[in-house]
């Protein structure tokens, strides 16, 4: 009930026939319209917005559901860490994009002896684009990845935090940059990889798509990882990637 006031919804309650429960949402929800509006007023952070929807012209007896209203945004370091992964994880299921950080990614298909498919991937924000984003305080730099499949679903994802203090880094940041190193589980396919990076200070963000082809007879779509010898390790910051999907679930 909650849920649904929240968002302009409506609960089927007290009803233990599903087909007739569905019934009834699939003819409350036959028409529905999206709008979108621009504010002019910013208004306070975190203050609460009340909307009011009206039909011109109506035929008697009809109903408008909508959101009572909304929240103006605060700023991301005013935000805990639940709110910031659950706004990531809104971001990388739309089309959206951003590029106010330098992203590169990399990847490659690697098969073991038993036949095992692994897929290595790495995203690199360079130097020039961190020195970019200095600030005098610690910033907390986040990697959200999710692999989707040809059906939009989520296949796998890899999630990556780390805390900068920039003067205590300054060297390697003038020299290479910082890192994500992750892999990912998926079956021979193709794939879009949706990659957010963020900054906690200001909020600086890269939201990019990236095609991704698994498999060792599929000619690669990204950059392969670089070798050994020309990575450089000790001119990058090189942060562990986990694999972590409750946020798509």
């Amino acid at each position: 009930l909650f849920m649904a006031d929240a968002t302009g919804g409506d609960l089927v309650e007290n009803v233990n026939d599903f087909s007739f429960a569905t019934a009834r949402i699939l003819q409350r929800t036959e028409f529905s319209y999206v709008l979108a509006f621009q504010p002019q007023d910013a208004g306070e952070p975190g203050e609460f917005r009340r909307l009011e929807v009206r039909l011109a012209n109506a035929p008697k007896g009809t109903e408008i559901r909508h959101r009572p209203g909304y929240y103006t945004s605060r700023p991301i370091s005013d935000r805990d860490v639940f709110e910031s992964r659950m706004d990531a994880a809104q971001w990388l299921m739309t089309n959206l994009e951003a590029d106010e950080i330098e992203v590169m990614v990399f990847a490659e298909t690697e098969t073991d002896p038993l036949g095992g498919v692994r897929v290595p991937v790495a995203v690199e924000i360079t130097g020039e684009s961190l020195q970019a984003i200095e600030t005098r305080k610690p910033t907390r730099l986040e990697l959200q990845l999710v692999a989707l499949d040809a059906d939009s679903e989520v296949r796998d994802t890899l999630n990556g935090e780390v805390e900068i203090r920039f003067d205590a880094v300054a060297g390697v940041i003038r020299q290479g940059g910082l890192r994500f190193v992750g892999e990912l589980d998926l079956p021979p396919g193709e794939y879009q990889l949706r990659v957010l990076v963020r900054s906690s200070r200001k909020g600086e963000v890269f939201l990019g798509t990236f095609p991704l082809a698994v498999g060792a007879d599929r000619e690669a779509a990204l950059p392969p990882l670089p070798a050994p010898d020309q990575r450089r390790d000790h001119a990058w910051l090189t942060v562990t990637a986990e694999r972590r999907t409750a946020y798509f679930q």
